[in-house]
């Protein structure tokens, strides 16, 4: 959707629309507390739902989208997701065990981080070692947005682009805490040369085979999606 001064209309309670869109904006908290979707109204509806935020996950808050209607999240935590709602019951919810808030019923909700770029890895690098793995997980459940060689395929258009590019720990040391990104390639290293080690011994490649994780800030791209 091309963005402009000119393309946006009526901005009122984070609703507005782009091009004959309709798009309702959350920011953190405010999808946690049904904002977006008080505003619209009971029976309301927009055609895509946004939320960026810093602590928040798409399944903590109502999703007011029509049926395959998508809403994407980013936020500050390095993490991306989306949710298509499919069946259209995003604003209903149950409670957690343990009196721990509510849960959604957005449906799957496809997500990206780091730690899940690195279960990815372990997952398929197991795979291929084995031939074999743990359980049988819907492809999207512990994978990226996209699926994995050992899940399958999600169907869902997904790409990670480098960020900052290959100097992008100097660039935000001192601005942003990198621990959780350092501590992640620290641990990928040890398990690339095992891999590695496993190919010389055995006179294979497998390390070229499986996907690298990209363990440092990227963006992540999704889609194109079609709107209903």
């Amino acid at each position: 959707l091309p963005i402009s001064s000119r393309t946006i209309r009526s901005w009122k309670d984070g609703i507005f629309h782009v091009g004959g869109v309709k798009v309702g904006l959350e920011i953190c908290l405010d999808h946690a507390k049904g904002e977006l979707c008080k505003a619209l109204g009971e029976k309301g509806t927009v055609d895509l739902q946004l939320v960026v935020s810093a602590g928040m996950n798409i399944a903590s808050g109502p999703v007011c989208t029509v049926p395959n209607g998508p809403v994407l999240l980013a936020d500050g935590f390095a993490r991306t997701e989306l949710s298509l709602n499919r069946f259209g019951h995003g604003r209903e919810s149950a409670p957690l065990p343990g009196n721990h808030g509510r849960r959604y019923n957005v449906g799957i909700v496809y997500g990206s981080d780091a730690v899940v770029a690195l279960e990815q890895w372990i997952s398929d690098a197991i795979s291929a070692v084995t031939g074999t793995g743990f359980g049988t997980r819907f492809p999207g459940q512990g994978t990226l947005p996209g699926g994995s060689a050992n899940s399958g395929e999600t169907g869902i258009p997904f790409k990670q682009v480098d960020a900052l590019g290959d100097d992008w720990l100097q660039q935000l040391t001192g601005f942003y805490n990198t621990a959780s990104y350092e501590s992640a390639q620290r641990a990928y290293k040890v398990l690339q040369s095992a891999l590695s080690n496993f190919d010389e011994q055995h006179n294979v490649t497998l390390s070229n085979v499986i996907e690298r994780a990209k363990l440092y800030p990227t963006v992540d791209i999704y889609g194109p999606i079609a709107l209903p």
